[in-house]
Order: C-alpha cells, then structure tokens, then sequence
C-alpha cells in the first residue's frame, strides 16, 4: 500500500507530505488540493504504466504554482509503496521545466528497495541510466529517453524481479471520480480495467463477463441484497457493439430490463461501487475514490462503506476517499481523517491535526460545520 506521498510545486502542493494508513478520508473545503493529491497519483501511474504516455502528454508547466513560476522550474514527487511479502520501495521523479521552450524533461528518476537502489537515472550523465540487479549489485547503463520513465519500459528478467514488482504494485493504484454523464450503456469491445470517471464501465463490464465470471455472480448476489427489485445484468448484441442490460423483478413477479443509462442516478452509482469492490484484483489493491457518496441515500452509503471496510481489514484493499458526506465523517474522521487547509488564494495547501471533544454530544460532522475541529 501507499505509505507515503511527497509533492513539491504541483499546482497547490508546495514542499507537501502526506501519509496514509489503510484506510484514508482527506478532508477540508474546497480548493484546498484533495483532488489535486488523486490527480499527481493519477499521473503518476500513467507515467509508470508503459504506455505511449511522454513527459509533456502528463506533467505540464501549466501545472506549477503560479506564485513559483518566475523563481522556480523544477517538480519533485516521491512516493513510498510498501508490500508485505516485497518489502519497501522508494520512488522519486524530478521534473525539469525548460520555461521559454515550454518543454520539460526527467532531471531524476529513481527507485529504491529497503534504501538500497535498484534503478537511477540522471539528465547530467548525458541520458544514461544504472540499473542494478535484485541483490542491489551494479547491473547495465542503459541509454534512455529522457521524456519517458526506463522503469516502464524495462524488460522483465531473472535479475529484476524487485523493480518488476514495484511496477505491478503501481498499476493496483485505481484513482476514480464517477462522472455519471459521461458512462454509455455501449460495450463496443472489451476494456480490461476502468478509466478514471467510469465512461468505459460497459466495455469494462463486457471484459468482466467474460474473464472474471465467478466475480460478477459474487457481484450480482451482493447487488440483489442491496438493491431493491435487482436480479441481474447481460450484454445485448446491438451490430458489432454491445449494449449493458440491467434486469429487475417487479412486484407481479415479471423482468422489466432497463438499458444502464436508463436507471436512476443512485442506482447507476451503487452498481458501479460494488463492481469496484468485488471485480477489482482481490489482492493489493489501492483504490482512490472522490466522492463516492454522491447520489446515494445514507443507509446506502453506510452499507457500502461497511463492504469496503470489511476489505481493507482483510488486507484486501487500501482505501483513500474524499469526502464531504456527514456520514463518511462520522464514521472515519477520528481514526482515518486529516484535514487539508490553505491559508489564502495564493498559499500552498497544509494538513492540521484534528482532534474531537464530543462532550456535548454533537456529531463530528457538526463541530466541522461549526470549526471547532481544527486545531490551530
């Protein structure tokens, strides 16, 4: 799991460390940088995921504190991973802003295990990249290009099986904002994971049925307990496309079927959570979501909440969520909340300790609303 994330001049986080445990609420008003940390994860992955993705597709100069630009061109970013069985992993990425050019480049990647390293790349030893092997001893230099990560694009082999790992653990990393407009009941192929705002959910669904079948009867028998009427889902042809069916029993006892996009929000949102909790690797999963509670009434979110709890104890997830629900905050603000603030429009974002006097008997939530649960 994600042990610990350093960001230094990307848009609000300026010198900014945050740590998580296993399951995670950041809380704090709006536009204090709670999706800002979601979206440098978020990048973070698409840089490390071997994809096409170059330096400039991702990081952009557009993205430095506006109050650093004139004094400052480079982004650090660092995170620490953590593996029970693997051990621990250190990675660090520096970005170098070339202003005037409005191009970038690596000035530093590295990865560490247990301190010792096991890859480094540095733009002042002319593009050229020391890899080390599992028991830490001086491997190949490799010559890379400096717009995309060489961990990526490394090769598995007997001698890398470290760094492999540190790959395999980054692309657990789910970071999601459920962006209902945008999600077709149209399934034109198969799509192995979700994007980010769930468009893909019916070609994702459509990979599901046909790779993880015993998931999607684990999901269907939780979705009957949970939604009222649910008896089931199927791809319908529709050309050389496929379109996502939802079918419920009705109180004489027949199956109405409703395309995706036809069902109420609510019952869009918990069919979507579920599939996150139950059709997700089982194991090793990080799982960012913003907001999931929107649309859902509050018995609602407490049973699902109560599910991915019930997973993160298991040690089958890490869970960090951003919220404003009252009752996300009631149940995990004393033990997994921290609370992100900034001091004005032109000042980076900081987190506070939180702390909670319910001697009067108010919610958590409540003495939020009313401030009295920050310390200054």
């Amino acid at each position: 799991m994600i042990k610990r994330l350093y960001v230094h001049n990307f848009r609000t986080l300026l010198n900014f460390s945050i740590e998580f445990e296993k399951m995670n609420l950041l809380m704090g008003s709006n536009g204090v940088g709670k999706s800002t940390i979601f979206d440098v994860l978020y990048r973070l992955k698409l840089f490390l995921s071997g994809e096409n993705f170059r330096l400039q597709d991702i990081f952009s100069y557009e993205d430095f504190p506006k109050w650093e630009k004139k004094s400052n061109h480079k982004q650090v970013f660092e995170v620490r991973i953590e593996d029970e069985l693997a051990g621990a992993f250190e990675y660090k990425l520096t970005i170098e802003h070339l202003a005037k050019e409005r191009k970038n480049r690596i000035g530093l990647e590295e990865l560490m295990h247990e301190g010792k390293p096991l890859y480094r790349y540095n733009s002042a030893n002319g593009g050229h990249a020391q890899l080390y092997q599992d028991d830490y001893s001086q491997g190949p230099d490799c010559l890379f290009d400096w717009s995309r990560s060489g961990i990526s694009v490394l090769e598995e082999r007997p001698y890398n099986t470290k760094l492999v790992k540190f790959r395999e653990l980054f692309k657990s990393l789910f970071v999601l904002k459920i962006n209902l407009p945008a999600i077709s009941s149209d399934a034109p192929f198969e799509e192995e994971m979700p994007k980010q705002d769930l468009q893909n959910f019916a070609s994702w669904y459509r990979y599901l049925s046909q790779a993880n079948q015993s998931r999607i009867f684990e999901l269907t028998v939780r979705l009957r307990q949970i939604l009222p009427g649910f008896d089931s889902m199927n791809l319908q042809p529709a050309g050389e496309s496929k379109l996502l069916n939802v079918h419920f029993i009705n109180e004489g006892g027949d199956v109405d079927s409703y395309r995706f996009t036809q069902l109420s929000d609510g019952q869009k949102t918990l069919i979507i959570l579920y599939t996150l909790l139950y059709c997700l690797p089982k194991r090793d999963v990080i799982l960012c979501i913003d907001e999931p509670e929107n649309y859902l009434a509050l018995p609602e979110v407490q049973f699902w909440l109560d599910a991915l709890d019930e997973q993160v104890q298991d040690g089958y997830k890490q869970a960090v969520l951003i919220s404003h629900h009252p009752r996300l905050i009631n149940l995990l603000a004393a033990n997994a909340g921290q609370w992100l603030y900034r001091e004005g429009a032109s000042t980076p974002t900081r987190i506070k300790q939180i702390s909670f006097d319910q001697q009067d008997g108010l919610p958590v939530s409540k003495l939020i609303e009313m401030g009295w649960i920050v310390d200054e």
